[in-house]
């Protein structure tokens, strides 16, 4: 006599040699209690069984999914739901920062100090202070011409003194915050080469650094020396450093 689970064995893709080991297997004697359709599941499970084995058999009835083999990298798209699902923590912001613009010559005030002299040559600071409203940054020299009262230059072109005057040698940024401050120095010969007396300078031209907006400070130190370089002494002045 033909029973459900003969007919439901014909019609699944099942070796007919474990025909009969299933329907021989007393644990599936009770379709009348279960009906024919878990019947039909339990049947299926125990042929899982007799074939794989039962290990693999529990993972798929349970409907876990097997661990990751050891040395296996996950896939692109696991990662990336992982880092979905990984925000970063609260509070966090990216560590970058916009860096400081180059101070423009107009948004800087520059005043001379008191001056000193030594063998020949006068110097005196000059400081600079950042009345912008934004943070900017120096680096390296000034441009810097003594002129007269109609714009021509006096006394001999000036040069870059490295270390001169307790400078670093090797300059760095300078950044200034709205009302920071920064210094350098300037010097010229004050003895005269001929009888005539050395030219007397009306202004002093700067410019910032990589700028070509300049402005013009009286050429008068804050103790009240004239400034009049006298050729072919040296004339010259330091990098930019902190402090005013």
């Amino acid at each position: 006599m033909r029973s459900p689970l003969s007919d439901w064995l014909e019609g699944e893709p099942v070796p007919p040699q474990l025909h009969a080991r299933v329907i021989g297997d007393r644990r599936l004697r009770t379709r009348s209690a279960l009906g024919f359709h878990n019947f039909a599941a339990v049947a299926t499970a125990a042929l899982v069984l007799v074939v794989l084995g039962g290990g693999l058999a529990t993972v798929l009835l349970r409907g876990n999914r097997p661990p990751t083999p050891a040395g296996v990298i996950p896939s692109p798209q696991a990662s990336a739901s992982t880092a979905e699902a990984s925000p970063s923590p609260p509070g966090a912001t990216p560590s970058s920062s916009p860096a400081a613009i180059q101070c423009h010559t107009a948004d800087l005030s520059i005043g001379l100090g008191q001056s000193s002299g030594a063998a020949g040559t006068r110097a005196v600071p000059v400081n600079v202070t950042n009345h912008g409203a934004s943070t900017c940054m120096l680096q390296g020299y000034f441009g810097m011409a003594f002129v007269d009262a109609s714009g021509g230059q006096v006394g001999p072109t000036p040069m870059r003194d490295p270390g001169g005057y307790g400078s670093t040698p090797h300059a760095g940024p300078v950044t200034l915050a709205p009302g920071g401050g920064a210094t350098f120095f300037i010097h010229w010969s004050d003895v005269p080469n001929t009888p005539q007396p050395c030219p007397v300078a009306a202004q002093v031209e700067f410019t910032a650094p990589d700028q070509v907006d300049h402005v013009f400070v009286p050429a008068r130190t804050a103790d009240g020396t004239v400034i009049a370089p006298c050729s072919p002494g040296p004339t010259g002045l330091t990098a930019v450093q902190p402090g005013a």
